[in-house]
């Protein structure tokens, strides 16, 4: 069983990567107006992407705290994830780490050779 929850934990790390490097990748942290809401079809828009792909990012982040659906539809930001738009130097930091440190990490072994 505590195999079980750790696979499952790592699991959930690795979509948060993903997830935490497509939203720094394509800005979706200023594109998420910071006094309001945004749909998921102009959320596609702005971020050109369609909308079955930029559905599921915030909707990963939401289960970390970070945007928040306001009513089934639009997105809106949580304090985590007005912070990364209020701080440029955050969401700076959070690419730096998943984007190069993350990626730098898996190749430490071989590195060790």
């Amino acid at each position: 069983m505590l195999l079980h929850a750790h696979t499952h934990s790592m699991h959930q790390e690795n979509y948060d990567v993903f997830v935490l490097s497509s939203i720094t990748h394509y800005d979706i942290w200023s594109t998420v107006p910071l006094e309001d809401k945004i749909s998921y079809a102009y959320l596609s828009k702005k971020v050109g992407l369609p909308v079955s792909r930029v559905h599921r990012i915030p909707r990963h982040a939401m289960t970390r705290r970070t945007f928040y659906e306001v009513s089934p539809g639009p997105v809106a930001h949580t304090a985590n994830s007005a912070a990364a738009t209020n701080y440029p130097s955050l969401s700076i930091w959070i690419g730096h780490n998943v984007d190069e440190v993350a990626r730098g990490l898996s190749w430490l072994s071989d590195t060790l050779e």
